[in-house]
């Protein structure tokens, strides 16, 4: 899954990632980017086959000479070729991605932060990645901290719902009874209303 050899030989300067969207089918693939939109470009990684392509009309001069390149290259092969081979790269540094907010996983990098990627891939979100594993465990306890008040508070919401729920339930109940009760069986009562002294 190389993802460096075809950002570095269309020289694109757009954030290149692999990614798994059930948009496209659950596989892997190159997605070139922005910070907005993470698919502007999308290549399946299997075949090199380009599922998204950069839209007509549209006025990025750099996306604009890209995609004649790609597609050119999708036909004969070139594409395909540069994604089987494997990269190459310089001096690796060690990331702490904090995944599904319950593991740290150790990767690496050739340069730490946002926008860069992993040697895999892996688009480095400030909010999921860690330079070091003590930075990844702190961030890691206390993103947990946060996401149990949050469900702590979803869950009390929903209780109260469902509490409101069930009065509602019951007063509409009663008012169905009340009806059957007169309505069926001609039962009433004639309530006199009291004289204030």
């Amino acid at each position: 899954m190389s993802w460096k050899n075809v950002k570095e030989h269309y020289g694109i300067k757009h954030i290149v990632q692999i990614d798994t969207h059930e948009k496209y089918g659950n596989t892997p693939c190159i997605l070139i980017g922005s910070p907005y939109i993470s698919d502007i470009i999308v290549i399946r990684i299997s075949d090199a086959k380009i599922l998204k392509r950069y839209g007509d009309g549209h006025v990025n001069g750099l996306l604009n000479e890209l995609q004649p390149r790609l597609d050119e290259d999708e036909k004969n092969g070139t594409l395909k070729r540069l994604i089987d081979e494997p990269d190459r790269f310089g001096q690796l540094y060690p990331a702490y991605c904090i995944e599904d907010y319950r593991h740290i996983v150790k990767m690496r990098c050739e340069e730490y932060g946002y926008p860069n990627v992993t040697t895999s891939g892996k688009l480095m979100y400030e909010n999921t990645f860690a330079p070091d594993e003590e930075t990844a465990r702190k961030y890691l306890l206390h993103r947990s901290k946060v996401n149990w008040e949050i469900w702590r508070w979803h869950v009390r919401d929903r209780f109260r719902y469902i509490w409101d729920e069930v009065k509602r339930l019951r007063y509409e109940l009663n008012e169905v009874y009340n009806y059957l009760y007169v309505r069926c069986w001609g039962r009433f009562f004639i309530i006199e209303e009291k004289e204030n002294k």
